[in-house]
């Protein structure tokens, strides 16, 4: 039986959405017995020690629903005999403070739901392991080759040699080709497994985190993980127009780099980055030779998201009853799900506000960010009571006016009455009608108080005995008065009873004319209905008499 344990030196690639800062150490999440090297970006899992277990865990989760391809570079020392006992590359959706069993788990029992690619140096008959270093795709934190979570291999590291515990660098690459859900594993530029997987379907999610397990049992090795900035190549990144974005190929085994399309490129277009800038989406190549010394062309989209146009509008008053008010955004461009930032710490697209200040907005649409600040003066409106309706006075305005009062309240109010002028809060009447004042509170917030006057004295009608119709200038027409605005019907009648005028006019005046000619002088019966205007419920009277026409 053969034991192994690898010294794992890991150099790994990660692209697109780097920028032009490099790697730093908060990228990862180191668990158990996993330290950092000093002047390197290799991370020691386990030393060599018995019984040991460790961690690194990538502290963004990358999605499932896009392709990528990991590629990094394992040593798995050279203490063969005594060595062990192994590393699992792993896909979990817990979190990035994982850590599992030490032993012939490799550090990855005890995951589920997970998915791990195991580099096993060390022969378990209980695990059903075969005699040489393999690899193998295995889930759920079970590594038995006989059990249904076995999901590929095991198959040989090398394919031409038992052992990997050379002392070496090797460099594995980790393909994920999402379309089609192919998962595919190369060890020194051999593809060694490639199986259909739903991964999707294992997690039940859409993005997982990606790392290293390495554990120590009765045996040991010190295994190690060394991390390159470059270490994830996406398929696909999103920028907010106008923005630019660095791109990073993988390192060329001869330095020598030819990315396309140039036209959205700026800068060189033959170095190992290229700051790009596109106006829309673009896919991006580079074409080099890896360190497989073999033609590579390895492609991004880049897809290019329009910003929000956010506006809060000018700096202005609100007027509030006291209840506060509504502070809403107008956003255009925004078909995409946005997220919503308020100073106050609010996260909805409106907010309820109760006091004056500068409040400031920010929006976030995919990668593109839109802000907005508005400054916001809360001015308060007068108060009315509670149980307020206009209300409606009755009252006879023939001999005492009627007074009228706004029934607001608060600091400083001021008052105009629309119909007269009048600067002050009461005022008398003498005339039915309706009757608005506008009250006006602090930072020139107002309300308009309304009050209808009904004059309740009897109406009145006068109508005169005689006219004489000659032009002379003197009772020339039939005038009747009323004592208040009234509805009036008129109607005057010759001696065999004939209608020969009629009128429902506001203010009727009779010519004593008929149908153009001129009526006889003598006397002439009338009839009038009458009733308060716009009062609908006042009573109708009628009443009759005679007029004297003279000539």
């Amino acid at each position: 039986m053969k034991r192994f344990t690898p010294r794992l030196r890991l150099c790994l690639s990660l692209l697109p959405w780097l920028l032009t800062s490099h790697f730093a150490l908060s990228q990862y999440n180191l668990q158990g017995t996993s330290v950092r090297e000093l002047g390197d970006d290799c991370y020691v899992l386990t030393e060599d020690v018995i019984w040991q277990k460790g961690t690194i865990w990538s502290s963004q989760a990358i999605s499932l629903q896009t392709s990528f391809n990991l590629e990094f570079t394992m040593n798995f020392g050279s203490k063969d005999i005594k060595g062990a006992d192994g590393m699992v590359f792993a896909f979990q959706a817990q979190g990035n403070t994982l850590i599992g069993q030490t032993g012939q788990g490799i550090g990855f029992g005890g995951f589920s739901p997970a998915l791990g690619i195991e580099f096993d140096t060390y022969q378990n008959l209980d695990e059903n392991d075969p005699d040489f270093d393999h690899i193998a795709i295995v889930r759920n934190g079970v590594v038995n080759h006989l059990r249904s979570t076995n999901l590929a291999g095991p198959v040989r590291a090398l394919a031409n040699q038992d052992n990997i515990e050379d002392g070496g660098d090797h460099l594995v690459r980790i393909n994920w080709i999402a379309p089609q859900k192919i998962l595919e594993v190369y060890f020194d530029c051999e593809k060694r497994i490639s199986t259909t997987v739903d991964m999707i379907a294992i997690f039940g999610k859409t993005e997982v985190f990606w790392g290293f397990t390495a554990a120590t049992g009765g045996d040991s090795n010190r295994q190690t993980v060394c991390i390159k900035k470059d270490a994830v190549w996406q398929s696909a990144l999103q920028i907010c127009q106008g923005e630019s974005r660095q791109l990073l190929a993988r390192n060329s085994i001869d330095g020598v780099y030819r990315w396309s399309p140039a036209s959205a490129i700026v800068g060189a277009a033959n170095t190992r980055t290229a700051v790009v800038r596109p106006d829309r989406d673009q896919l991006f190549v580079v074409e080099y030779r890896n360190s497989c010394n073999q033609p590579v062309r390895d492609s991004v989209m880049v897809k290019v998201d329009s910003p929000p146009l956010l506006e809060l509008g000018p700096d202005r008053t609100i007027c509030s009853d006291g209840s506060g008010a509504l502070l809403e955004s107008t956003v255009a461009n925004s078909a995409a799900a946005v997220q919503y930032e308020w100073t106050n710490g609010a996260t909805t697209p409106s907010i309820r506000i109760a006091r004056s200040g500068l409040y400031g907005l920010t929006m976030r649409k995919g990668q593109c960010v839109s802000r907005d600040s508005v400054y916001i003066t809360m001015g308060m409106l007068p108060r009315l009571p509670d149980s307020y309706k206009p209300p409606t006075f009755r009252s006879c305005l023939r001999d005492v006016p009627l007074t009228l009062s706004s029934m607001a309240s608060g600091n400083g109010l001021t008052y105009q009455w629309l119909h007269s002028g009048e600067p002050q809060a009461t005022i008398s009447v003498n005339k039915a009608g309706t009757y608005e004042v506008v009250v006006t509170g602090s930072f020139g917030c107002q309300i308009t108080e309304s009050m209808k006057v009904i004059d309740t004295c009897p109406l009145s009608l006068w109508i005169p005995d005689a006219f004489s119709p000659n032009a002379d200038g003197q009772n020339d027409q039939l005038v009747i008065l009323t004592s208040q605005p009234a509805e009036l019907h008129f109607w005057v009648y010759d001696r065999w009873g004939n209608v020969i005028y009629f009128s429902e006019a506001a203010e009727l005046a009779w010519d004593g004319y008929y149908q153009g000619q001129v009526c006889l002088p003598g006397a002439y019966t009338w009839r009038a209905e009458y009733k308060v205007a716009d009062q609908p419920e006042s009573q109708t009277f009628t009443k009759r008499g005679v007029v004297w026409l003279i000539r």
